[in-house]
């Protein structure tokens, strides 16, 4: 029984063996390949390739530029190098660069190829540093010398500190001090605390600092002050041309005054050049009185237009006169100006007019004055401020209602709306806004009367 059951186990072990064996390949490969025992599909020759691919060791291989993307060409490797495409036109070069056959290389060809802060140079085609962001931290452009020049404490040596003045870094600590120096910050230089520091003339103080004792000590034209140890200059005559002495002794640029007390007796600022004047001279109508112009650097009577005139009056062939007219706005109240003669016409009887009288132009409205009681006039359209007499405006007019009953224009509704001082009353309203609509335009006085 034994040996049956194991004759009978061999026979199925021989046959589950026999039916593990491995089943031919189906045929995979396309025309003009042949699978390899390794299970790969080689190239038999460079017809069965694709345009500019040639079968090279079995495989189909880029050999010319037919296989590149367009714009480029195809590179062979040499030796160990690598088969390459390499670009050959401006369409493959990136934005805001060309390509250079000479050079063989995509070269920048506009500003946006450059860092920040810098400009392409189209000579050299090269991008320049012009801003003070391609500069170093700490460093500001110079565009008279095109170079990036120190401007703060951080690009300084140690012990040293940007000295704006100067534009250059200098000694801010007593290491950086000469012998018998030490730094003083109340005056950010160094100053003498040895013997012998200050020169012929000259006395030291007790922060160390070097005063006058004597009028030698002092540049020509300057005396010492000796209640205050110091050199300064007593007239004009003691300073440079173009310079005057100040009330403090110091000799002060006539040029840069922002105020008149910048400038010395007599003369006054022109703030615009900032620089002084002699009075008397002018260098525009703003340095002139009333009823004066400037002409040839000197105040003369007259004028140039009616702003050299006073108020309400106007520039006629230069000179000054009253109750004529530039514009609407010189004439009286519903007066219109004759441009051509200058002169104010007569109340027009249509502006301003009673509604008593009955309105021919427009409708009968309330002028509402904040505080005042207010009046009916009979309105005039118009668009602009133009189009109203004198002392009167192109005002927006608004349109009561009464809600629940209606009568606003089409697209408005009737609300009860809140008036500063005037309490609530009912006006047609914007539905989006919830604000009272202007309903049109006509021209309103501008005082609190008509009549």
């Amino acid at each position: 029984m034994t040996w049956i059951c194991r004759a009978l186990l061999t026979s199925l072990l021989l046959t589950l063996v026999s039916a593990c064996g491995r089943s031919p390949l189906p045929e995979v490969c396309a025309d003009g390949f042949t699978l390899e025992a390794s299970g790969i599909c080689v190239c038999e020759n460079s017809s069965v390739c694709p345009d500019g691919f040639g079968c090279i060791e079995g495989t189909c291989r880029c050999v010319d530029d037919g296989c590149c993307p367009d714009g480029h060409r195809f590179i062979a490797g040499v030796g160990d190098e690598l088969d390459s495409c390499v670009c050959v036109s401006d369409a493959c070069c990136p934005p805001g660069t060309r390509y250079d056959a000479a050079r063989d290389e995509c070269v920048c060809a506009s500003d946006s190829c450059c860092p920040t802060g810098y400009l392409l140079e189209v000579s050299t085609e090269t991008c320049h540093c012009q801003d003070d962001a391609c500069c170093p931290e700490g460093f500001r452009y110079l565009a008279d010398s095109d170079l990036c020049e120190c401007s703060s404490d951080g690009c300084c040596p140690e012990n040293t500190r940007y000295d704006e003045v100067g534009r250059g870094c200098t000694c801010a600590d007593d290491a950086c001090c000469p012998e018998a120096h030490v730094y003083s910050a109340a005056v950010q230089a160094c100053v003498c605390v040895g013997e012998g520091c200050c020169p012929a003339g000259f006395e030291q103080r007790p922060d160390g600092s070097c005063a006058c004792n004597t009028d030698a000590a002092c540049p020509a034209g300057l005396v010492c002050d000796r209640a205050e140890n110091r050199c300064i200059c007593t007239s004009d005559e003691s300073c440079p041309s173009n310079s005057f002495c100040n009330q403090y002794g110091f000799c002060q640029n006539r040029q840069g005054c922002t105020r008149n007390d910048d400038c010395p007796a007599g003369f006054f600022c022109h703030r615009e050049a900032q620089t002084c004047l002699a009075e008397g001279s002018c260098a525009s109508n703003l340095h002139c009185g009333i009823e004066e112009h400037c002409a040839g650097a000197r105040c003369v009577p007259g004028c140039d237009d009616s702003t050299d005139c006073r108020p309400g009056d106007v520039c006629i062939n230069r000179r000054c006169e009253s109750d004529r007219c530039d514009d609407n706005n010189y004439c009286p109240l519903a007066s219109f100006c004759d441009v051509r003669s200058q002169s104010c016409g007569p109340r027009d009887p249509a502006h301003c007019r009673s509604c008593d009288f009955g309105c021919n132009f427009g409708p009968c409205l309330v002028r509402i004055i904040e505080g005042e009681e207010g009046f009916t006039f009979c309105g005039v359209p118009c668009v602009d401020e133009f189009d109203c007499p004198g002392q009167m405006a192109c005002g927006s007019s608004y349109q009561t209602c009464e809600v629940g009953f209606g009568g606003c224009p089409p697209g408005l509704l009737c609300a009860t709306v809140e008036v500063l001082n005037e309490g609530f009353l009912d006006f047609c309203v914007d539905p989006g806004t919830g604000q009272p609509a202007v309903i049109a335009r006509y021209c309103t006085p501008l005082g609190s009367q008509c009549f």
